[in-house]
């Protein structure tokens, strides 16, 4: 649940008063969540982080199971984006409250292309694990988000 805190009260007032009520388990501000930027540098699709954590080596054991799902609460994603459309499952932004539209979002893209972008298929990059599931949840708007999204994204 999330609480207006009066103009009266500071915040530290009005979370100790809360805090006091026997039906709070738990409370905090609702902190404003900004979105790190991004690098354009040209060079940056040699994913140099592959040689970094021997991704080469771990594939000859996996490359990560359709069965495993991995949550990435972010800003977005291309849905049919070639090097992943066919590993995002369920995808749901919490802003607009809808499985049927995603805001097309770059860190988004970024951070599940980086774990499960479709590998061997001549296109873009690799991910980490290409072989497992993206559920893509957005909590922001543009490139603000609160704690209190990220929370209904969890």
């Amino acid at each position: 649940m999330t609480l207006q805190k009066p103009n009266s009260k500071s915040m530290a007032a009005f979370l100790k008063e809360l805090k006091k009520n026997p039906g709070v388990l738990y409370a905090e501000p609702d902190y404003k969540v900004t979105l790190d930027g991004l690098s354009n540098d040209p060079l940056l699709n040699k994913q140099w982080h592959h040689n970094a954590i021997q991704s080469g080596q771990a594939w000859d054991t996996t490359k990560g199971s359709q069965q495993t799902i991995v949550a990435v609460i972010d800003n977005g994603i291309d849905l049919k984006h070639p090097d992943l459309s066919t590993n995002i499952i369920k995808p749901f932004d919490i802003m607009a409250n809808t499985n049927k539209k995603m805001p097309v979002g770059e860190h988004g893209k970024h951070v599940a292309g980086l774990i499960a972008a479709v590998g061997n298929n001549k296109i873009g990059g690799s991910g980490v694990a290409p072989g497992v599931k993206i559920m893509l949840i957005n909590v922001f708007v543009n490139d603000v988000a609160y704690t209190s999204d990220i929370i209904k994204g969890i």
